[in-house]
């Protein structure tokens, strides 16, 4: 009895937005344009888009100190190998 015998707490799930503001990891400009996987490997950091429009995209993004610049066609799905900071356009294994 003593397990649920405890004082109600309240956890705020809608913060105010005042504090600290963290880095994020990955920053996309385009909303058509979808994050698929951000994988470390062997041969670096893998990250994978894909453009979710009938319409060709841009895509513009950070992930850490890179940046990536492609352009996709309709639907197309694009991986990157992030290393030695540099970017490189790779098959969807990595290598």
């Amino acid at each position: 009895a003593e397990a649920f015998n405890q004082k109600p707490f309240v956890l705020a799930m809608f913060p105010s937005g005042n504090g600290e503001k963290i880095n994020k990891p990955v920053e996309i400009d385009n909303k058509h344009i979808i994050l698929s996987a951000l994988q470390n490997t062997e041969n670096g950091t893998l990250v994978r888009f894909y453009n979710t429009m009938s319409s060709e995209q841009t895509l513009n993004a950070t992930v850490g100190c890179d940046k990536i610049t492609a352009e996709f066609t309709p639907f197309e799905v694009k991986t990157f190998v992030l290393e030695n900071g540099g970017v490189r356009e790779t098959n969807m294994l990595g290598k």
